[in-house]
């Protein structure tokens, strides 16, 4: 069984479709879990209408605000699925056979923990699709793990499909950390394509990105609402450090984690050590 975690914030207007694409998957075996993290619209009322038809369809509610991560993991938590897809609400799974065709290459090669597919991006203010630069399909050869670090928007958690023995591991491993920020994505997926033991790079488009200015409801402002401290940079260190041990005897892997993560703080960081080139040097 596949299990697809959505975690909804706010998203009225889009988790009707978002659920109609995945009803149309040629693989039937799965359960849909959708995580309400305190919607203040009409959100919670459309999942409790969709689910009396639908007998897959799964609703939790957070009486707390938890964000995005926090919700992967509470639908994780209650999965019954072998294999775990996430979906942001506001997406779509446009490939119709992809959990079928995922599920053959799961039992077919049994050492691949993690199937990477690509994404098509949709501009709202443009009204047009497009691909993004460094995708599976446009790579001329993509066979190794250190390839899965060259995947632009690819960092993210969603459009892939895992092993849940997987991310259970992951999640062991950063079970005292509390995401808050935006690009949480970026830590999970660096340490998924560490420890997965094989990855598989589904060269077709399967995700819709859906670009639009609500996009980052869950983060948009969250720095004022919840301004990092030493406890927080110190615990994004010891993530940092966990995953570069991790590839120590693959110098190819780890240098290309270093170049990665050292590129991101400096965009995502620059109020923290962590975006300094001594500290990255050192």
């Amino acid at each position: 069984m596949v299990s697809i975690i959505i975690p909804c914030y706010n998203v009225e207007k889009y988790i009707p479709i978002c659920l109609n694409y995945l009803s149309q998957q040629t693989y039937k075996e799965y359960e849909i879990i959708c995580v309400d993290d305190c919607s203040d619209d009409n959100t919670l009322n459309i999942l409790q209408s969709l689910e009396k038809n639908a007998l897959n369809l799964k609703i939790l509610h957070n009486e707390i605000r938890q964000y995005p991560n926090q919700c992967r993991n509470i639908g994780l938590n209650n999965a019954k699925g072998e294999y775990i897809i996430f979906v942001d609400a506001d997406d779509l799974l446009i490939d119709f056979t992809f959990l079928q065709n995922a599920i053959n290459i799961f039992q077919k090669q049994r050492n691949v923990d993690m199937i990477i597919g690509d994404t098509l991006v949709w501009d709202n203010e443009n009204n047009q699709n497009y691909d993004i630069p460094f995708s599976v399909n446009k790579m001329l050869s993509i066979d190794k793990k250190e390839d899965a670090l060259n995947l632009g928007i690819g960092w993210s958690v969603w459009a892939k499909i895992y092993r849940k023995s997987l991310l259970i591991k992951i999640n062991e491993i950063l079970k005292d950390v509390i995401f808050i920020f935006q690009g949480e994505d970026i830590f999970i997926y660096f340490l998924c394509v560490c420890y997965a033991k094989e990855i598989y790079f589904y060269k077709k488009n399967i995700y819709l990105y859906n670009s639009h200015p609500n996009s980052y409801s869950y983060s948009k402002n969250i720095y004022k609402q919840n301004p990092p401290d030493e406890k927080w940079e110190n615990q994004i260190i010891a993530i940092w450090k966990l995953i570069l041990n991790k590839t120590t005897e693959d110098k190819i892997m780890n240098q290309h984690i270093r170049n990665k993560l050292h590129s991101f703080f400096k965009q995502k960081y620059t109020f923290t050590k962590l975006a300094d080139d001594d500290f990255f040097n050192n």
